[in-house]
């Protein structure tokens, strides 16, 4: 028996034999099998739904779904169709990212320059500070 410990990435699983004095392993008759899960939630059917996926940093939310559970199995099951996937482009103004070799002595060269821009406005703005009339 294989088992996998993790989900699948893909739907290619590779099998590596590290011992090299082997002969070639040949498998037949392979049969597989993976668990399927169902998405069953609350919806209006007029309005448009969205799932969105591949965040491994959200955390799974928390429901008591017993406190529910009848009222979603007594309710009219419909079949959801998913469109084509597509990639979630962020709105947020904030949402930037500095990648390469770099990225780190360019931060570091924008704080320092940030640090010195407002340490001679604080010695302007103090009494005794050069510029003043």
């Amino acid at each position: 028996n294989f088992t996998l410990n993790h989900y699948p990435e893909s739907d290619t699983i590779h099998i590596m034999v590290y011992n090299q004095d082997n002969e070639p392993l040949t498998i037949f008759d392979f049969k597989g099998y993976y668990p399927i899960s169902y998405l069953i939630f609350k919806s209006d059917i007029t309005s448009e739904i969205f799932l969105y996926y591949n965040n491994p940093d959200a955390y799974a939310p928390q429901y008591d779904i017993e406190m529910v559970a009848n009222e979603f199995l007594n309710a009219e099951k419909g079949t959801g169709i998913l469109g084509k996937a597509e990639k979630l482009i962020s709105t947020s103004s904030f949402d930037f990212t500095i990648t390469g070799k770099n990225s780190g002595k360019l931060f570091w060269i924008a704080l320092l320059s940030v640090v010195a821009v407002l340490i001679i406005i604080i010695r302007k703005l103090l009494p005794g500070g050069k510029n003043e009339s």
